[in-house]
């Protein structure tokens, strides 16, 4: 299992990598390091290939929403399973981005702070999620 893991802090990401080692045996990581700017970068040829995501908006530059910035972040998605981080108290609009582009069955939203139990379930949605696709 290959996962992207972008716009965490450093330690945030450790315990990231942490907890997805617990769901998964032997997975692989590819890190987007955090960002001021509110652009997202090219993704490596080893961040494309990643079989699922775990995205922080904010760490990446996108803390408010708008529809050109969900359109942004689902581009760099390429549809795949994702975890996306929203921020904390009103989530920046992201709580209320119930356009359909964000919320569906491959991308499973979770707000600042996120307990290491709620992480770990979340992530365990994602695997059985693929589980269940990839018998079909």
């Amino acid at each position: 299992m290959n996962i992207l893991i972008a716009g965490l802090s450093r330690g945030s990401a450790i315990a990231v990598e942490l907890i997805a080692g617990s769901v998964w045996p032997d997975p692989t990581f590819v890190r987007v390091e955090r960002r001021i700017s509110a652009s997202l970068a090219d993704q490596s040829s080893a961040a494309i290939d990643c079989d699922i995501c775990m995205v922080d908006v904010l760490g990446l530059g996108l803390s408010r929403w708008s529809p050109s910035r969900e359109a942004e972040l689902n581009d760099y998605l390429l549809g795949r399973p994702t975890i996306v981080l929203v921020p904390p108290g009103v989530g920046g609009g992201w709580l209320d981005a119930d356009g359909g582009r964000l919320v569906d069955k491959s991308k499973i939203r979770l707000q600042h702070p996120v307990s290491a139990s709620t992480l770990r379930e979340a992530l365990t949605k994602l695997r059985e999620g693929l589980h269940t696709a990839a018998k079909a």
